[in-house]
């Protein structure tokens, strides 16, 4: 596929520029802060939704894995949010080194970072990234 005599780059956000697992370790921390078991983190983690052409799809979503851990554990909503939040203001940090190195060896207009989810966290996680 060519654009004006250059190559356009489809790039993968999660795993592939971006330490998901790090990301994942540290968001667990801060549940765990709250007296958030792995076990419940774990069974609010993906919501399963449906779609048209392959089922059932799953997504993160924060809000609605914090409305699963309220209806069994009673927590201190805002202040994990809040908690949350701050990790998600700067996700800079997690991005792997040679995918920044990678990334800033194409001009801006022939890369495309993309990503699964379609969540407003997502959107966030990508966008405070720097990238």
């Amino acid at each position: 596929m060519e654009k004006n005599n250059s190559k356009i780059i489809f790039i993968d956000f999660d795993d592939v520029l971006f330490h998901s697992a790090q990301f994942i370790q540290d968001e667990k921390n801060i549940f765990w802060k709250y007296g958030i078991s792995e076990t419940l983190f774990r069974k609010y983690y993906y919501q399963y939704v449906k779609d048209d052409e392959k089922g059932k799809v799953r997504r993160y979503d924060l809000d609605k894995q914090i409305q699963g851990i309220k209806k069994e554990l009673d927590i201190d909503e805002g202040k994990l949010k809040k908690e949350l939040i701050k990790l998600l203001s700067d996700t800079s940090r997690y991005i792997f080194e040679d995918g920044l190195l990678f990334v800033k060896k194409f001009q801006q207009q022939a890369l495309y970072v993309v990503s699964f989810s379609q969540t407003d966290f997502q959107r966030k996680k990508i966008k405070n990234s720097g990238l």
